[in-house]
């Protein structure tokens, strides 16, 4: 099992650490709300087992740019007790439009929040494939919210020769279905407006589909929801060449998340 994760936000500033404290609060209270309507017993008694923060919050290389229009997001883990949870639209819908009430209202939440939802069964497959995604969370993440007995397994070593094997797979997979859809709309856009709902559907799901072929590709993941990927899913695509050949670790990608935000500030 995994042995530690920090649990400190000493690092935040302490208005940070109050719209944690928010965002935690919302994401626990809507989902008790929303599993209390269910009759099933499943559902009804389900748990969010962890709430783990990542991404350069975590690793305290955020950016905070006015003149660039750049600011980062908190991104998030929830580790929920079975796969149904997980559910984005039946069960944290309305978690998520609370969070984006309180950021426009701008008083208590002033920073934009990711959050992605997988099961703890669903976690620990992915850190015994020696997914990157995951790894990166497990090992830089901390946690805000935690339950007894629901232990992360120690992360297994993904090889650059299984990696790569697996981003060619997804390669062809997506890429071929994205060009179908291209072919398919540009071809229907040719056929006059009559045809122009059909051609922007098939041109959206090319769009979706090359995207998820880019994250894929280059980071082994993708989410299950058709929200946007969090920050931490996109940024890792600068540097998941270097992921494959093993040529730069963590700590290098934290320096150079430091030495931009040093930069953003000068």
């Amino acid at each position: 099992m995994w042995g530690f994760m920090r649990n400190d936000l000493k690092h935040l500033p302490r208005g940070k650490q109050r719209e944690l404290a928010v965002v935690v609060e919302i994401l626990l209270e809507e989902f008790s709300k929303i599993i209390a309507t269910r009759k099933a017993p499943r559902l009804r008694d389900g748990q969010v087992l962890k709430i783990i923060l990542f991404g350069s919050y975590a690793r305290t290389d955020w950016v905070e740019d006015p003149i660039g229009r750049y600011f980062s997001d908190y991104d998030i883990l929830l580790v929920v007790d079975h796969d149904d949870l997980a559910d984005t639209v039946e069960f944290w819908d309305t978690a998520e439009a609370r969070i984006l009430k309180e950021l426009s209202a701008g008083e208590k939440l002033r920073t934009p929040v990711n959050f992605i939802v997988h099961s703890l069964q669903d976690v620990n497959h992915q850190l015994e494939r020696g997914r990157y995604f995951f790894v990166d969370i497990v090992r830089d993440g901390i946690l805000l919210h935690d339950t007894p007995a629901s232990d992360l397994v120690t992360p297994a070593e993904l090889s650059p020769k299984t990696a790569l094997e697996e981003a060619e797979g997804y390669f062809e997979q997506w890429f071929e279905s994205a060009d179908l859809f291209l072919e398919t709309g540009v071809d229907h856009m040719g056929k006059g407006s009559r045809w122009s709902k059909k051609a922007a559907f098939e041109l959206h799901q090319a769009a979706e589909h090359l995207y998820n072929c880019v994250l894929l590709v280059l980071t082994l993941y993708t989410p299950k929801s058709h929200w946007s990927a969090p920050q931490e899913v996109i940024h890792p695509l600068c540097w998941s060449e270097d992921h494959l050949d093993g040529t730069r670790d963590g700590k290098e990608a934290s320096q150079a998340g430091r030495d931009r935000r040093e930069a953003a500030a000068s």
